[in-house]
């Protein structure tokens, strides 16, 4: 573009003003009287709607990220990320069902687990490190184990809410 307002502008800008004034009202029965009827249906049966339909104005933001790299593609760079389990849709009844009843069964263990008990002995200390070394948590467990960390999370979360929220009254 630059090259032409430089060099070819000076010298062809005049013709092309007078030919666009001359060609006008042909170009615009041409484009009412042939190409709409005719030729644009038959492109458009050809060729799919999305190279005719006019793309909507780009915000400044969306023109930005349009030069930003985006984070999170690989599952290198999401590893680790829990909320893949979170956002699952079903058995989503069934799996409240469970968590309440599991959240009731472990606040009763914890309400145990609070009261001061005796220490293990050395042998069944001993006898859990091996357990531990030695097994691997299977599916379930794990699956069970963030269920149950979910619940006691949310738990604790609604009660600091209603402890600032009797605060700030």
């Amino acid at each position: 573009m630059t090259l032409y307002k430089t060099h070819l502008d000076p010298h062809l800008g005049p013709h092309i003003s007078r030919a666009t004034t001359i060609l006008r009202p042909y170009i615009e029965t041409f484009n009412q009287k042939v190409y709409k009827p005719y030729i644009r249906p038959s492109l458009e049966s050809i060729l799919p709607a999305v190279i005719f339909a006019p793309e909507p104005p780009k915000s400044f933001w969306a023109i930005i990220s349009d030069f930003l790299p985006t984070t999170g593609g690989s599952r290198a760079e999401s590893k680790g990320r829990m909320d893949n389990g979170y956002n699952v849709k079903s058995d989503v009844k069934a799996k409240t069902a469970a968590v309440k009843s599991k959240v009731s069964s472990s606040s009763s263990s914890l309400s145990k687990s609070a009261s001061p008990s005796p220490s293990p002995s050395p042998s069944v200390v001993k006898s859990n490190a091996g357990k531990a070394k030695g097994d691997k948590m299977t599916r379930g467990e794990m699956e069970k184990t963030r269920e149950e960390l979910k619940a006691r999370i949310e738990e604790q979360g609604k009660k600091g809410y209603k402890q600032v929220k009797s605060e700030v009254n």
